[in-house]
């Protein structure tokens, strides 16, 4: 006589399938939302260290301006935003010192602070050394102590 057993037999659930799916859409979605919000709170937070740096930078110059002739101040400015390099550019027509993404100051603009003074010579910074803004020829200069 035969063994008369029933094989078991996994069997298809549609509404499984349809739940895993909409699972994987939530999932995803929620992981998009997630690296576009971090990708925004971290260019938020590139503006505000660069418009700090700006404010810093522009207040010593506008105190070296408003003191006189004699007067050189020394600042220490960070090497870098969030691991990105920048530089500083003075825009004359605007009186406004720049921050730029980039070691050449071809990047996008980080920040805009204002200057009192119309001339500022501001040469290749390094980051990792003193800044010294100081008067030279009746005329602010900006760069490396």
């Amino acid at each position: 006589m035969r063994n008369l057993k029933k094989k078991k037999k996994g069997f298809f659930s549609i509404d499984g399938l349809f739940a895993i799916i909409m699972l994987l859409l939530v999932v995803g979605t929620m992981i998009n939302i997630y690296q576009g919000r971090s990708q925004m709170a971290t260019q938020a937070r590139k503006n505000l260290e660069g418009k700090m740096i700006g404010e810093k930078l522009a207040g010593a110059v506008n105190s070296v301006y408003s003191t006189g002739e004699p007067m050189t101040l020394n600042i220490d400015l960070p090497e870098n935003i969030i691991d990105d390099s920048y530089s500083i550019i003075f825009d004359e027509t605007s009186r406004r010192i720049v921050l730029r993404h980039g070691v050449a100051g071809d990047g996008s603009e980080i920040a805009r602070s204002w200057s009192v003074p119309s001339d500022l010579n501001i040469s290749d910074l390094d980051f990792s050394e003193e800044i010294q803004i100081f008067w030279e020829n009746s005329m602010i200069k900006v760069n490396n102590a």
